[in-house]
């Protein structure tokens, strides 16, 4: 019950909060007369009054309305009430017009008939900036625009987001004046146009703004955010530089703004000056505006959304033409210099709230080079667009066979202002014309500049300073591409005419290549009559047609075999079919055929099995050696491990030497035949003992053995010596051999208390320990 009442109490409140909302504040009321003949004219929500009216029916003192005219049949509204009749025959009428339509009105009254019109006020408010800061300076200020087909009213504005005294200070009106009533929420300004408005200090956050005629029922909302950081927007350069003919690109940096002015040049100076806005997609966005200097001379005026063709923006920016500032349009397309950019937050006639300044510097265009064009060929499709391009295999021939695909190419670093969508390319033009025309007869020509040339331009990357041309040429010879038997050389020209291009001045300038059309040709390699029937046989041919195209190879033998193979002809013109003939014998005999996708023609070639040669290998044999060959206790040992490729082939191994289970050397190697590597580590100061060690070959075990570092026994050689000297054979046989072992084996309970390489080794495998320990207590 309890979060039911608290849902009815919440829609309530909203109910009143959207009633409240949608209020009009019509103190400023105005009426209009309504009177026999021609009647006065009011706008809606203002109120119809006439006085002296006798009832229509004098029962309930009422009269009727009409939308119409008297003369017609109109068409009947309500019934309005007659009030103030006093005891007399008349009295009074008002007629609230808020939810009448616009059109004509007519009163059927008891004495005759009274009209009067309705028209419905338009009003649309807008800030003329989208974000205003709350810091103190001018990036807090901004203008309410209000526009109106009714010039003068009162103008009402309230906001549910903020108190009367707030809206006074934000507009600035005067305290304990007409236009304050903040008391009752809102405050007056007067009639259509632009309205200063101050948000210093104001609570960052989003407002929106009702603005209301006084006495209609015209509204609109207006929404502006208040950041507490600081607004600005900025060129990224502070000179941009490009071709005239181009078009040249200005990119500006936004930061907490939903827009801003644009004035490029400056009429006193280079007798040019328009004016752009330019609204970002995010008020953080780096927008950049492309302007078309084969263009912007033409700029006269944009059509009624302030669009022209040559300006535009990207990353769903927009930019319209507010203003053109000289007298335009100029005759010829903008002169080489340097022109003035300005960026501002509000523009009345003059740029406002300035925030940056840079220059467009227009270079003269350059010339055409003279080896400037080239042709290029593809596999057969149907390429119409840079994307299609891109993804093809195109390669650099001046040779195209026919049925593949031809295109041409023109490097040129201006002219891109011609190639923008809209743009007529005055003055330039492709044509191709035959070489070995017929005695007696001109050359033919097609051309771009009759309509007789099918060329259609699929890229013009002004980046990459290049021209791309797709060419259909079905009209340069007669049948179908398989049908093709001939060569045929053609020139290529492309043109820029000095008589109509405005960036030539002195001659046409022009750029020249050739090319061959030719018969469609592939044959299999003469090494096709004999195949080995390995796994991985080999069938090769060469071609002329277009590299990257695809062929379908088949090899079939009659009740024995079929089997295919698709291959990609590659830039050299060749291709290359595998099969697997390993389970057919030699002496079987088949066809090889490979099949054209330019009007499915069949090649074939006859061949046969043969046996297949074992092909060589590489062994390479693998050693391990130590030096000295017995070492012995406190030597410095060097284990080397050699390895020597015995085979014709080359080979290549990876290896791991391992002592004792630790590695010490490892790698890779890669011979050829008879090729050898070595590769070793030293022990210093060896000590005794019994050293397991195996040598890894590709992770396999390639040999292992035993290292032995025998013990010094120079004790032993001295006491036998003595004692045989001292006491003859026999007791220097006895005391030599007693003494020798006992004092050797007093020296091996010495030497074994630390095993393996010493010291060093025993100290490594604690320290191994104490990590491994350290490591499971983590």
């Amino acid at each position: 019950m309890f979060l039911a009442a608290l849902m009815v109490m919440s829609v309530v409140a909203m109910s009143a909060a959207f009633a409240g909302a949608a209020a009009a504040n019509h103190d400023d009321e105005t009426t209009v007369t309504a009177t026999a003949g021609n009647g006065d004219r009011a706008y809606q929500g203002q109120t119809v009054t006439a006085s002296d009216v006798e009832p229509l029916n004098s029962n309930d003192n009422t009269v009727d309305l009409y939308l119409g005219d008297p003369s017609e049949d109109g068409e009947w509204i309500r019934e309005v009430d007659v009030e103030n009749m006093n005891g007399g025959t008349t009295g009074d009428i008002e007629i609230d017009t808020t939810n009448l339509e616009s059109g004509s009105y007519w009163i059927e009254t008891g004495d005759g008939d009274l009209t009067f019109s309705v028209r419905t006020q338009n009003l649309d408010a807008e800030f003329a900036d989208g974000v205003v800061t709350n810091l103190q300076g001018e990036s807090s200020e901004t203008t309410l625009d209000i526009e109106s087909p009714r010039s003068t009213f009162p103008v009402h504005i309230s906001s549910d987001d903020l108190s009367g005294d707030q809206l006074v200070q934000i507009f600035g009106v005067t305290e304990d004046s007409n236009e304050d009533h903040s008391d009752d929420g809102y405050v007056v300004v007067h009639n259509r146009g632009s309205h200063d408005a101050d948000f210093q200090n104001l609570e960052a956050g989003e407002y929106n703004i009702t603005v209301e005629a006084g006495d209609t029922a015209a509204e609109d909302t207006a929404t502006i955010t208040v950041s507490d950081e600081e607004v600005s927007v900025d060129f990224t350069e502070s000179t941009f530089l490009e071709e005239r003919s181009n078009v040249a690109e200005v990119t500006v940096d936004f930061d907490n703004a939903d827009n801003a002015f644009l004035v490029v040049g400056d009429e006193d100076e280079v007798n040019y000056e328009v004016v752009l806005e330019v609204t970002p997609d995010d008020s953080d966005d780096e927008v950049t505006v492309s302007m078309n200097t084969a263009l912007l001379h033409t700029l006269e005026e944009a059509d009624e959304d302030g669009v022209h063709d040559a300006v535009s923006a990207d990353n769903d920016a927009t930019v319209e033409i507010v203003d053109v500032v000289h007298d335009g349009p100029l005759t010829n397309p903008l002169a080489a210099g340097d022109y003035q950019l300005d960026l501002g937050g509000a523009y009345d006639g003059d740029l406002t709230q300035e925030y940056d300044t840079a220059y467009l510097t227009l270079e003269e265009r350059s010339t055409l080079s003279e080896d400037a064009v080239s042709t290029h060929t593809a596999p057969a499709g149907d390429v119409t667009d840079a994307d299609g391009f891109a993804d093809a295999t195109v390669t650099e021939s001046d040779e195209i066979a026919a049925g593949d695909q031809l295109f041409v190419s023109v490097e040129t670093s201006g002219l891109f202002g011609y190639f923008a969508d809209g743009v007529d390319a005055d003055g330039i033009s492709l044509s191709l014309t035959e070489q070995d025309n017929s005695p007696n007869a001109n050359p033919q020509t097609w051309s771009t500049d009759d309509d007789t040339l099918d060329a259609t331009l699929i890229s013009a990357n002004q980046s990459e300073g290049q021209l791309i041309y797709v060419i259909d040429y079905d009209d340069l010879y007669d049948g179908a591409p398989e049908d093709f038997d001939d060569s045929l050389g053609f020139d290529v020209d492309f043109t820029v005419s000095e008589e109509d291009n405005d960036y030539v001045d002195d001659e046409d300038e022009s750029a020249e290549s050739e090319f061959s059309l030719e018969e469609r040709n592939t044959e299999w390699d003469d090494s096709t009559a004999e195949i080995p029937n390995s796994a991985n046989a080999l069938a090769t041919g060469t071609t002329n047609v277009a590299p990257g195209t695809e062929f379908t190879t088949r090899a079939r033998a009659p009740g024995t075999f079929v089997t295919f193979s698709d291959v990609e002809v590659t830039e050299d013109g060749t291709f290359s079919a595998e099969y697997d003939f390993s389970g057919y014998n030699a002496g079987t005999e088949f066809t090889l055929r490979a099949t054209d996708p330019v009007g499915s023609q069949h090649i074939t070639a006859n061949s046969i099995l043969v046996e297949s040669e074992q092909p060589a290998e590489a062994d390479l044999d693998w050693n391990v050696n130590v030096d000295p060959a017995e070492p012995v206790e406190g030597d410095d040992v060097t284990v080397t491990v050699s390895v020597e490729n015995l085979g014709e082939e080359a080979g290549a191994a990876s290896y791991d030497f391992l002592l004792d289970g630790e590695s010490q050397i490892e790698g890779d190697v890669e011979l050829e035949g008879g090729e050898s590597d070595t590769d070793s580590f030293t022990v210093e100061d060896a000590a005794a003992g019994d050293y397991n060690w195996e040598l890894l070959v590709d992770g396999e075990s390639e040999s292992d053995g035993t290292l032995t570092v025998s013990e010094a026994d120079e004790n032993g050689e001295e006491n036998g010596d003595e004692n045989g000297d001292e006491n003859g054979d026999e007791n220097g046989d006895e005391n030599g051999a007693e003494n020798g072992d006992e004092n050797g084996d007093e020296d091996d309970s010495d030497d074994d208390g630390t095993p393996g390489f010493g010291v060093a080794v025993a100290v490594v495998a604690l320290l191994a320990a104490a990590m491994l320990a350290l490591r499971r207590q983590n």
